[in-house]
């Protein structure tokens, strides 16, 4: 596994749209945006669109983030539970410092 914060923009977009499992393996959604730190130019964030009720992009740190082998799932290292909590943001949005 790979660890999300490690990937290169270019190599992390190729990720978007897949599977996103929580860390007992059960899938909660897709990965459905990448935000990039610009003095690194490597992953800070990740989109998560969830399963759930209203399907929002939850913004999780791409540090507690992993990618098997081949890309075909994204493992976070949180409990759905916690991730339902986690803060929604629009993707098409840009971060900055407040």
């Amino acid at each position: 596994m790979k660890v999300l914060d490690s990937f290169a923009e270019r190599e992390a977009r190729g990720l978007i749209g897949v599977t996103v499992v929580d860390q007992q393996g059960e899938k909660v959604g897709s990965l459905s945006g990448i935000w990039i730190d610009p003095s690194t130019h490597r992953v800070e964030y990740m989109g998560l669109k969830s399963n759930w009720f209203f399907r929002s992009t939850h913004l999780v740190p791409s540090r507690n983030v992993e990618v098997e082998r081949g890309g075909g799932i994204v493992r976070v290292q949180f409990p759905a539970e916690f991730l339902k909590e986690a803060p929604r943001y629009n993707p098409k949005a840009e971060l900055s410092e407040m």
